[in-house]
């Protein structure tokens, strides 16, 4: 018996099946041994441990991700709350060689990363300082209830009251480029934002999942006279996309 954590990304799961370093840990030396022979007709790139290793190691590897998220989300509305140009003040940051800060966003989704953090908080729930890896989940399950009320907030400079508003959401996936939905956050600003009274079309261009909203065919059909558009997942077609010439 031997345990190998999965360390795939859904959209490059076989390039990275073959070519990541994989931990291989064996409930003993010789399921190691005999793991890794297995293994390495697949990926050459095997690394041995035993199975406690190999699963608190990819528990810290969601984890860890999870918090750097989750403090560049914290980053970004202590910006905004003081009024600093969040954007910038990461971009400045980073300027130095030893810091690396993520991009805020809507939050995280996945059947990994938003489950991963709780088992290590099981495993440590006597150890001293355990709450941070509870915080950052709360900060990121957070996201998706902040993103409805700048949307609230930027519907009010206009005059429009949310439960009259018509709001497009492009991208329903957990992220960009694939059609995995699982704990997506569009889910929860989506049930939020029809829970508020307002109309809300999506368009999802490798899902069909809306979460209760309307479908919509195309970008353009989808951001036809709406009130408001939010983009919450990075897909490639969003990216470099030209609203005022969509509009």
């Amino acid at each position: 018996m031997a345990h190998a954590p999965e360390r795939i990304a859904p959209g490059n799961s076989i390039r990275e099946l073959l070519n990541l370093p994989r931990l291989v840990g064996g409930v003993g030396p010789k399921s190691t041994r005999v793991a890794l022979e297995l293994y390495r007709k697949v990926n050459p790139n095997v690394i041995p441990c035993d199975s406690l290793t190999a699963e608190i190691s990819k528990l810290a590897e969601n984890t860890f991700r999870d918090l750097n998220i989750a403090f560049a989300n914290l980053l970004a509305m202590i910006c905004e709350h003081i009024g600093a140009d969040a954007k910038r003040v990461i971009e400045l940051a980073n300027t130095h060689p030893r810091v690396s800060i993520l991009k805020p966003g809507p939050s995280v989704g996945g059947p990994c990363l938003t489950k991963d953090p709780y088992m290590l908080l099981r495993c440590g729930k006597r150890v001293f300082g355990i709450k941070l890896i509870k915080m950052a989940r709360e900060i990121n399950d957070y996201m998706p209830i902040h993103t409805v009320a700048l949307i609230e907030h930027a519907l009010k400079k206009i005059d429009i009251p949310i439960s009259k508003a018509k709001i497009a959401i492009l991208g329903v996936a957990y992220k960009g480029g694939v059609n995995d939905a699982r704990s997506s956050p569009s889910e929860k600003i989506i049930s939020e934002l029809v829970s508020k009274g307002a109309t809300v079309i999506t368009y999802a261009p490798y899902t069909k999942e809306t979460f209760g909203a309307r479908r919509a065919n195309s970008i353009k059909e989808a951001v036809k006279g709406v009130d408001a558009i939010t983009i919450v997942t990075d897909h490639p077609e969003f990216t470099s996309l030209d609203l005022p010439r969509t509009i």
